[in-house]
């Protein structure tokens, strides 16, 4: 009898059980035809040596990993923060790890990072892009045959990459809404979303196209004309996705003297 030290390889596995190195192989991946006497003599054999499966080797000869992609904007926000631990869960209980990417918004950074999900085969990428046009890495992959999600917005004309979306435009319709009934008739939004793209994409219907949060000021605009209320640009304030910015901003505007008895926010950051 050999004597192994160390890790051992499938080949040295394959000698202490008495079988094939294709039936070792087979029976500790888990794929073709081996009998259940030649399965547990193989198992045996690997749990005396200590052979731990090549992960990699086992991935390609079944062609999963087990693996899902999540790349986010801002891991640090309750939303995604939400979102991504609903997606481990989800995962896990159906026995897959997720691989997770933060971009902070960086295309480029969401670029590398559905880059290197490609490389290691991920079975499967759930994606909050930042810009919902830049579709190339997504198309890569889509093309490669690994399914594509898109969280919180569209990727824009790319056809085979589902969504899960809210309707930004109604839920902030709703919201201005209830305030109007409320009595406030000069309602100031604060958002990252510029009130001009807002206007182009109401007139154009193309909302679910546009970020999340000119949306939402899209959704305001809608619920000033359904009220028959004038839309006052000073009272559309714009800060970046950044609490420390929407404070000094709302400060500014208090500090003008403009009266606004309501403010809206389209996100909870900037609040």
């Amino acid at each position: 009898r050999r004597c192994w030290s160390g890790d051992a390889r499938l080949v040295e596995v394959a000698y202490e059980a008495g079988v094939s190195t294709a039936t070792a192989g087979r029976a500790l991946g888990g794929y073709g035809q081996v009998s259940d006497a030649a399965r547990a003599k193989v198992r045996l054999a690997a749990e005396r040596l200590g052979y731990r499966p090549n992960v990699l080797a086992r991935s390609l000869i079944r062609g999963v990993t087990q693996t899902i992609g999540a790349v986010v904007t801002d891991i640090g926000t309750p939303f995604f923060a939400r979102a991504v631990r609903g997606i481990s869960d989800s995962a896990r209980s159906a026995g897959y790890e997720v691989l997770l990417s933060n971009t902070d918004g960086d295309p480029s950074a969401e670029e590398r990072a559905l880059r290197v999900l490609e490389e290691k085969r991920a079975d499967g990428v759930i994606v909050a892009p930042s810009d919902p046009a830049a579709v190339d890495a997504a198309r890569r992959l889509l093309e490669g045959g690994t399914p594509v999600v898109a969280l919180d917005r569209r990727l824009s004309g790319l056809r085979g990459a589902d969504s899960v979306l809210l309707d930004n435009r109604k839920a902030a319709r709703e919201a201005v809404a209830y305030l109007i009934a409320l009595g406030h008739r000069r309602i100031a939004v604060l958002s990252e979303g510029s009130l001009e793209r807002a206007l182009a994409a109401t007139e154009t219907r193309d909302v679910v196209r546009e970020r999340p949060s000119v949306a939402r000021v899209a959704g305001y605009l809608c619920a000033l004309r359904e009220a028959g209320l004038e839309v006052d640009p000073d009272l559309v304030l714009h800060s970046a996705y950044d609490r420390i910015e929407a404070v000094q901003v709302v400060g500014d505007f208090l500090s003008r003297g403009d009266r606004a008895s309501a403010l809206f926010c389209t996100d909870a950051l900037l609040s």
